[in-house]
C-alpha cells in the first residue's frame, strides 16, 4: 500500500553517520550574528578557552580530532559528539542575538529528535546533559525514589543506562553501589509490607527477592570486596550480564514498593466491591 506524508516521515530510518553530518553542517550554518554572518560553530571556537571541561586542550579543532581518534562504534560516535556539542553550547554568549538563540534551540532540538529515534533520550545530571537509553522501568523507578532521596542521587539510576557504560564493569558496578545505599533505608519497611508480601514469595516474614538482591550486592563485589565474593572467577562479559540482572531486579524491587501503594489504595478505594 502506498504510505501518506506522515506516515513515510514516521517510517524513515536514521543512519548515525548521515546524522551527524547534518549536526555538523547545523552548527556551521551561518546566520546573522551581532555584527556580520557567523556559525555556532565560530562562536564556539573563539570562545573555546573559557570552555570549563576543555582539560588541557586549546582549541576546537584539537577536541574533535581527540574524540575522532577514540575507536566507537557509528551510534556511539553519534552520541558522543551530541554530549560534546551539548555541552560546548555552553559557552556561547546567549545574549548577542535573537538568531543565535534561535539556531542553538535548531541544534539542540536536532539532538533530541534524533537520539530519541534510536531509543535513548537527553537527561540533566550534576548540570550536564548525557544520553541514556529510554528505559520506561527505569524512569519509573527513578521517579519513585526523587519522592525520598535526593534527586541528584535518584538519577544514578537512569545514569546506569548510558550509551558508554556498555561494557564498563566499573562504572554499573559502582552505580549499583549507589542504588544499594538508596534502597537500604527501605529494607525493614519493605519487609514489612503486607501489599508487597501479597506479591512476592515470603520466607521467614521475609520478602525473598529483596533477600536475594541484597545478598547479590554483598556478594557480587559491589559493596564489599572480600574472600567471600562469587563473581571472581567469571569473565568480564559474564559480570556484567550479571550486573545487569542486578539492576533489573534493584528496578523490581524499587517498583514493586510503588506497586504495593498502588494495591493498597485500590483496596482502600474499592474492596468492598470486589
Amino acid at each position: 500500500m502506498r504510505k501518506n506524508y506522515f506516515e513515510i516521515l514516521k517510517d524513515t530510518s536514521v543512519n548515525p553517520v548521515v546524522e551527524l553530518n547534518k549536526l555538523q553542517g547545523l552548527l556551521k550554518e551561518k546566520f546573522w550574528g551581532e555584527h556580520y554572518p557567523e556559525s555556532v560553530y565560530e562562536l564556539i571556537s573563539n570562545n573555546f578557552k573559557e570552555y570549563k571541561h576543555r582539560g588541557h586542550i586549546l582549541s576546537l579543532d584539537e577536541l574533535l580530532e581527540t574524540i575522532f581518534a577514540i575507536p566507537m562504534t557509528e551510534e556511539e560516535r553519534l552520541f558522543c559528539f551530541s554530549e560534546m556539542y551539548l555541552d560546548l553550547l555552553s559557552t556561547l554568549p546567549y545574549k548577542k542575538s535573537i538568531n543565535l538563540i534561535r539556531q542553538v534551540h535548531c541544534i539542540e532540538e536536532q539532538i533530541e529528535r534524533t537520539v530519541n529515534l534510536l531509543g535513548h533520550k537527553v537527561i540533566y545530571i550534576d548540570n550536564k546533559r548525557i544520553i541514556i537509553e529510554d528505559n520506561v522501568f527505569a524512569n519509573e523507578s527513578a521517579q519513585v525514589v526523587t519522592e525520598f532521596a535526593d534527586e541528584k542521587e535518584a538519577l544514578s539510576i537512569l545514569e546506569y543506562n548510558h550509551f558508554s557504560n556498555k561494557g564498563n564493569i566499573e562504572r554499573k558496578k559502582e552505580i549499583l553501589k549507589k542504588i544499594a545505599d538508596l534502597l537500604e533505608p527501605w529494607r525493614k519497611p519493605l519487609n514489612k509490607s503486607n501489599e508487597l508480601k501479597a506479591l512476592l514469595k515470603v520466607n521467614h516474614d521475609k520478602i525473598q527477592a529483596l533477600e536475594k538482591l541484597f545478598y547479590m550486592y554483598n556478594k557480587f563485589n559491589i559493596r564489599h570486596n572480600n574472600e567471600e565474593q562469587m563473581l571472581t572467577e567469571l569473565s568480564g562479559q559474564e559480570i556484567e550480564s550479571w550486573y545487569d540482572k542486578v539492576y533489573t531486579l534493584s528496578l523490581f524491587i524499587i517498583l514493586g514498593k510503588d506497586v504495593g501503594s498502588i494495591l493498597s489504595d485500590f483496596e482502600a478505594s474499592f474492596g468492598d466491591n470486589k
